[in-house]
């Protein structure tokens, strides 16, 4: 032992145990020591991707052997490593429990909850942690209350005013809620419309959901029974790859209206500049029309509150939702918001925009919209 030797020290203290029985201390020395390197076995195989062989190794150490905690440590990060999030997220929770004392591990227990969709768990524990330990979490999340509080209701309003159109106001109010299933994210919404002089209702829901391997995907739908100025009927489905710094997406909307019809394809990047800042860009293209828009979408983040500003510019507009949109035009639009926590499950949600559509109209307004989160 003390020349480091410590394989040929397992070694030795295993047959001094098995000579002389009546010592216990040697067997408890042997066990600790072949529980070592057993463990230092098991931490190089993580290190070198081998997630699986350190699970082999340290489970039945943090069962039954002496150092339960370093095995628990190796174990939960081995489950991470090896995307079996329910099973690290209960593990954290176990040693959270068993060592108080170690404030990380109550941290952990949060974010594998989180990432294992076990958010009342997430919330009970998150409730318990000092300020100091919450806003730790909160860094690790992005400043994003919403992994801690999935479910929410939202109040929707916004009002605008076009030169060019008669009559030129414009509004619509309704109604937002997101659900957490245990498979992914359902978000349905419920809004009254007034445009062109018309009314027009719409109902959607969108389903966000992970497939694995870094995979994520939405599908979405709406109908409009209206059939006025929104499109009757839509339908979309979008793919996402994620890696480390950034992010791939594409995919396509069908939208139909009571006398055309168009499909947008679109497919981007968003940037992970560092935690506080996100940048994503992207392309839309409408084939029926060679329509295209570019857009250019910054977002701060910082004590959960979000600065967000989208850029557009192409031959489209920003939204196609209004039939006349898909024509070739010039156009380009800002949008400039921000939302504002008031509570960590209360949030204010507002922006001004401007939309300029070349030889059409040109448009700005205001989106407000209150949000409770559970």
């Amino acid at each position: 032992m003390a020349n480091h030797e410590e394989p040929r020290a397992a070694q030795l203290y295993s047959e001094l145990a098995r000579r002389y029985p009546r010592d216990p201390g040697l067997a408890r020395q042997a066990r600790l020591l072949n529980t070592r390197l057993a463990l230092d076995r098991a931490q190089r195989l993580l290190g070198q991707g081998d997630a699986v062989g350190a699970i082999r190794i340290a489970a039945p150490l943090y069962a039954s052997g002496p150092d339960p905690y370093r095995a628990g440590l190796i174990l939960a990060r081995a489950y991470v490593a090896n995307h079996e999030e329910p099973r690290a997220a209960q593990l954290y929770s176990e040693l959270a429990r068993r060592y108080p004392r170690d404030p990380g591990l109550a941290r952990q227990a949060v974010l594998a909850s989180v990432h294992a969709r076990r958010y009342q768990n997430a919330r009970s524990i998150y409730a318990t942690l000092p300020r100091t330990q919450q806003q730790s979490v909160l860094a690790d999340l992005n400043n994003n209350y919403d992994p801690i509080y999935p479910d929410s209701i939202a109040i929707l309003a916004g009002h605008a005013h076009a030169s060019g159109i008669v009559p030129s106001e414009d509004y619509y109010e309704g109604l937002r809620a997101k659900f957490a299933l245990a498979s992914g994210t359902l978000v349905g919404d419920a809004i009254r419309a007034h445009r062109f002089g018309e009314n027009a209702d719409s109902y959607g829901a969108s389903y966000y959901f992970g497939i694995g391997h870094g995979y994520s995907g939405e599908c979405a739908v709406s109908y409009s029974p209206s059939d006025t100025f929104l499109a009757r009927e839509s339908a979309a489905f979008a793919l996402t790859k994620d890696y480390r710094y950034y992010a791939l997406y594409g995919g396509v909307r069908r939208l139909v209206f009571s006398t055309v019809s168009a499909n947008v394809f679109f497919g981007g990047v968003a940037l992970d500049v560092n935690r506080k800042l996100t940048i994503r860009t992207g392309i839309y293209y409408v084939p029926q029309t060679s329509a295209y828009s570019y857009l250019f979408a910054p977002q701060w983040t910082q004590d959960g509150n979000k600065t967000f500003l989208y850029l557009t510019a192409g031959m489209a507009g920003e939204q196609l939702n209004v039939s006349g949109a898909i024509l070739r035009t010039p156009s380009d639009s800002v949008k400039l918001g921000r939302i504002q926590q008031i509570t960590p499950t209360v949030s204010l949600e507002g922006d001004v925009f401007y939309e300029h559509r070349s030889g059409l109209y040109d448009r700005s307004g205001v989106d407000v919209s209150l949000i409770k989160r559970w």
